[in-house]
This record gives structure tokens, C-alpha cells and sequence, in this order.
């Protein structure tokens, strides 16, 4: 995942309006002799003229601002009840450190199994005299890998860097909060009425 954040060396291109010229653009190019009436374009000699000057002036005959921002790795790490499929924690951080995800296993409800992936931090941590094991593929972190799917369907931040992204972690853990306040209760209602549907909306 990707929070994109905008270096403060960066400038802002200049913002003008239809009829008025960039502040950044040298006058002469908006001489009347580069104007043409309305559904009128130039051609012949003074056409090869006007192209040849603007491609001199602008270098390749384009004139394109660049905005690159500046994308940094972050992660979500979610614990997960198997039964019921609730969040139980979260974090967001730069880094997986041990310290960190001994901090979520912590205030999290003590279980007496935990199951993970095989990253080396979670061999490391005290589980309250729990049992941990690796899972073997998917058969005990199905529960953990659906949520995680749902945050990516329901947030679109977290499923397309283009355009749907976080800009600073604040905005990020306040969305996270927010889903999962309100799917944490739609879990909850139905496993006391699985007859009865219930959209993640609806517990705002």
C-alpha cells in the first residue's frame, strides 16, 4: 500500500483562466500573428513558420507541467477473531516491527491459538501463554485474508494506487476506524440473524 505525500520543494504550476496567458509563458507567444479566426488554421509557409517557432521555443512543440509525488510503503496490520471474523486491532505503521505487533496482540481479547504467515517477527512475540503455529497455505489465516479482502473492496484506498490513495496515516487509521466500527456490528448481526441480510452501511 502507498500514502502519496508531496515533497514541500515541489512548486504548484501556475493556474490561469481561458483568456488569460500563463505567467510562466513569454508574451510574443501570444502575438496576433499566431491567432487565426474561429474554424481558420493556418497553412502553407506561415503554418511550417508558427510551428517551427513554437517547437523552438518549447523545445519538442510540447509544453507539459509534471506533478511526481512522492510514494512511501505503509502497512496495515489487522488481528482477526477466526469465529467471528471482527477486527480485533490494527495498526498502521512505516515498518513491521516486533514491538509493534507485540503492542496489537496485547490489548487485543487473549486467544488460545494464534495463527499467522511466515513472517519472522510473529515467532518472536509473547502470546500470553497462548499457542502460535504458521499456517500451513491458507487453512488458518482464511479468516484474516477474507477481512483483508474486504478492506480492499470496500476502501478504495487501499485497492488503486492511481488515483484513490491516502495522503497522510491520520486519514488512513480514521477510514479504517470507521469500516471497521461498522463491519465488526454487521458480523456480529449475523450470527444472531443469518437469515436475515445486512449491507455494512447500514451500522453507520
Amino acid at each position: 500500500m502507498g500514502i502519496s505525500r508531496r515533497s514541500a520543494s515541489q512548486s504548484t504550476p501556475n493556474v490561469c483562466g481561458w483568456d488569460e496567458p500563463a505567467a510562466d509563458c513569454p508574451s510574443s507567444w501570444f502575438a496576433p500573428s499566431h491567432r487565426f479566426p474561429l474554424g481558420q488554421s493556418p497553412s502553407g509557409a506561415t503554418a511550417r513558420s508558427t510551428c517551427a517557432q513554437r517547437r523552438e521555443r518549447s523545445g519538442d512543440g510540447r509544453i507539459v507541467h509534471l506533478y511526481r509525488g512522492q510514494k512511501n510503503p505503509i502497512f496495515v496490520i489487522t488481528i482477526v477473531d477466526r469465529l467471528t471474523r471482527c477486527f480485533l486491532g490494527f495498526r498502521v505503521v512505516w515498518q513491521r516491527t516486533q514491538e509493534v505487533i507485540q503492542e496489537l496482540v496485547d490489548e487485543a481479547p487473549k486467544a488460545k491459538r494464534y495463527y499467522s504467515d511466515a513472517f519472522d517477527a510473529y515467532d518472536r512475540l509473547w502470546y500470553h501463554w497462548g499457542v502460535y503455529e504458521v499456517s500451513q497455505g491458507k487453512n488458518d489465516t482464511y479468516s484474516v485474508e477474507g477481512d483483508n479482502a474486504e478492506l480492499r473492496h470496500y476502501l478504495a484506498r487501499l485497492a488503486r494506487r492511481s488515483r484513490c490513495f491516502s495522503r497522510c496515516p491520520e486519514a488512513l487509521k480514521a477510514a479504517l476506524k470507521l469500516f471497521m466500527y461498522c463491519f465488526n456490528h454487521r458480523q456480529l448481526h449475523k450470527q444472531r440473524f443469518p437469515n436475515y441480510s445486512a449491507h455494512v452501511y447500514q451500522f453507520i
